[in-house]
């Protein structure tokens, strides 16, 4: 709820603001950004379980550590020097045991909002910006695995937060379209997933309760425009 509640703050702010962008000498600048990007993640309880199952059936398996990211992002700038962000983030996180008879998948994708601000520390005209940021973030996570070696996806859902940090180079002399690199750090962890009857997942044959940690470095390649 939390997470609906920042975004649609956001969302007041740009429908507002927009009709006095016009205004001479008005302090407000809004930008919308969208990303493509890669993140690296911990996954160690997950990691520990597929190293055991690994070793159990001699096949080849990758760790889950990292994934395919997208991300849009909304701005709202005050003075051009800093703001508020809105972000939605999704994660993609998939490994298999391809050697095996059956296939044995795990995969631990997830919807992220985030509500956060930005400062523009370094200002180069017709050249870069250079922002930093930090945001609360909000993740809703999906854990799916055969393990058991059915032929479908046993699916168990999780929510929690945690926070991110980056820092951003962003063109500013092809105004209004902007192109940068963003590289930051997230620290998201959900720590428990229930089924669809309420049961609590967990690892086997270790029997930890499962947890998917997302924490770890990540990067994206973004474009927008700023108004």
């Amino acid at each position: 709820m939390k997470r609906w509640t920042g975004s649609a703050i956001f969302l007041a702010i740009v429908a507002v603001m927009l009709p006095l962008r016009g205004a001479e000498g008005f302090p407000i600048g809004l930008s919308i950004h969208g990303g493509l990007g890669k993140g690296y993640y911990s996954m160690e309880e997950l990691n520990n379980n597929i190293n055991e199952l690994r070793l159990d059936l001699g096949a080849n398996m990758s760790d889950l550590s990292n994934g395919i990211n997208i991300m849009l992002q909304g701005r709202v700038w005050l003075y051009n020097r800093f703001g508020m962000t809105a972000t939605y983030e999704h994660f993609w996180g998939e490994t298999e045991i391809t050697s095996a008879e059956n296939p044995i998948v795990f995969k631990a994708p997830a919807d992220v909002y985030s509500i956060g601000g930005i400062l523009k520390v370094i200002e180069l005209p017709m050249i870069i910006d250079l922002n930093v940021g930090v945001s609360k973030s909000f993740a809703s996570s999906i854990y799916g695995t055969n393990q058991d070696f059915s032929r479908s996806l046993d699916e168990f859902k999780g929510d929690d937060d945690g926070y991110e940090l980056f820092v951003e180079a962003m063109t500013n002399f092809v105004k209004p379209l902007q192109f940068g690199l963003m590289l930051g750090y997230r620290g998201i962890k959900v720590q428990e997933f229930e089924d669809r009857y309420g049961d609590i997942a967990y690892l086997e044959p270790s029997h930890v309760v499962m947890e998917v940690d997302y924490s770890g470095v990540f990067f994206y390649f973004t474009a927008g425009i700023g108004l």
